[in-house]
C-alpha cells in the first residue's frame, strides 16, 4: 500500500523479485530503512510421490543508506526426482551460481531447494546479511512417501523416514553454526555446509540450501537449511523467521521504510 509521496520516490512502495536469479537493487534517495520479507525455495519431489520440504521465511527491518546497492539472490526449487535422467540437481541460489540445494541420490530422491539471500558490500557468501532457507528434497522408497525437511527458522527440520528405516537414513537440518549431518548409513551422503545443502545417495534426497545447508539422505529425505539472522545484527532488526512457510520458488519483497526529509528533525517511518 502506498502511504504517501515524498520528493521523487514513493513511501511504502514495494519492489518484488519472484523469479530465480540474481538482481541488483539501489536504495532510493532519502530512504534509510527497508522492510525485508523473503522466502527460500521448496525441495524437489521424490519419485513417484513425496513432497519436498517448504522454504523458510525471513523478515526484518534492514538498515540502509541512499544509493547503497543490494545484491538479491532468489532461490529456485529443487528438481523433482524422475523428471530427468540420473540424480536430481538442487535448486539454484541466484543465476549462474550453480546448485545451492544438494543433489538427490541417483534413484528416487529430489534435489534440495535453493536459499534466498541479500548481500551488501560484495557478492561472496561472506557478504550475506540475510538468508531465507531452502527446504530439503523428498524421497519415496516404497514405504513412503517421505517428506523433505522444512527450511528454518534458526534450524532446519530433519528429513523424514518411514517404515523400517532409521533416522540414520535421513539428513539433519542446518543450524546457525554448522551444516546438517548427512545420513550416516551411506558414506556418499554428505553434510550440508556454509551456503550449500548436502548430497543424497542411494534413494535419498538432497539437503536444502541456507545460511548453513541441510544434510543429504540415503533411504530418507534431506534436511532443511537454516535462515539468518535470528536476532538483531548490524543490518537487521525486528527479526522474524518462520519454518516451513513457502511452496515453490523463493521470492523477495523490499518495501521503502524510513525516509529522511530535508529540514525534519528525524526520519519519517512507517509501520
Amino acid at each position: 500500500m502506498t502511504l504517501g509521496i515524498f520528493s521523487s520516490f514513493v513511501y511504502g512502495q514495494t519492489t518484488s523479485y519472484t523469479t530465480p536469479g540474481t538482481y541488483s537493487y539501489t536504495v532510493p534517495a532519502g530512504v534509510t530503512s527497508l522492510v525485508l520479507n523473503m522466502a527460500g525455495a521448496q525441495g524437489g519431489t521424490g519419485y513417484p510421490t513425496g513432497p519436498g520440504g517448504k522454504g523458510g521465511r525471513m523478515q526484518c527491518i534492514l538498515a540502509v543508506t541512499p544509493g547503497m546497492v543490494l545484491h538479491v539472490y532468489v532461490g529456485g526449487t529443487g528438481v523433482d526426482a524422475g523428471s530427468i535422467s540420473g540424480a536430481a540437481p538442487g535448486g539454484v541460489n541466484g543465476a549462474g551460481g550453480g546448485a545451492n540445494g544438494g543433489y538427490g541420490g541417483p534413484n528416487n530422491g529430489g534435489g534440495g531447494g535453493g536459499s534466498t539471500d541479500i548481500r551488501i558490500g560484495g557478492t561472496t557468501l561472506a557478504s550475506r546479511v540475510a538468508v531465507a532457507a531452502g527446504g530439503g528434497g523428498a524421497t519415496n522408497v516404497g514405504v513412503g512417501p517421505e517428506w523433505g525437511g522444512n527450511g528454518g527458522g534458526a534450524t532446519g527440520v530433519f528429513g523424514t523416514y518411514s517404515g523400517s528405516y532409521a533416522p540414520t537414513q535421513s539428513g539433519a537440518g542446518g543450524t546457525p553454526t554448522a551444516g546438517g549431518v548427512g545420513a550416516s548409513s551411506c558414506s556418499a551422503a554428505s553434510n550440508g555446509g556454509l551456503g550449500f545443502g548436502g548430497a543424497g545417495c542411494n534413494y535419498g534426497a538432497g539437503g536444502g540450501g541456507g545460511y548453513y545447508g541441510g544434510g543429504g539422505g540415503s533411504y530418507g529425505s534431506g534436511g532443511g537449511g537454516s535462515s539468518y539472522p535470528t536476532s538483531t545484527t548490524a543490518y537487521c532488526s525486528s527479526v522474524t523467521t518462520t519454518t516451513g512457510y513457502n511452496s515453490g520458488n523463493g521470492w523477495v519483497n523490499l518495501t521503502n521504510g524510513c525516509i529522511a526529509i530535508s529540514g525534519a528533525s528525524a526520519p519519517i517511518c512507517g509501520t
